[in-house]
């Protein structure tokens, strides 16, 4: 991906949020395949 978020003044980069990645984990092991992401904000953690 060759996006970089912001908000504000804020760079918020073009990875997702660290917690995210354990998030995934999770997901995964418990074998669920769909997740709303309500209230996603700018899509950085949408997107990975």
């Amino acid at each position: 991906m060759n996006i970089t978020f912001k908000y504000r003044n804020y760079n918020l980069g073009k990875k997702p949020a660290p917690h995210v990645k354990n998030i995934l984990k999770f997901l995964q092991k418990k074998k669920i395949k769909n997740v709303l992401d309500f209230g996603c904000g700018n899509g950085r953690n949408s997107f990975f």
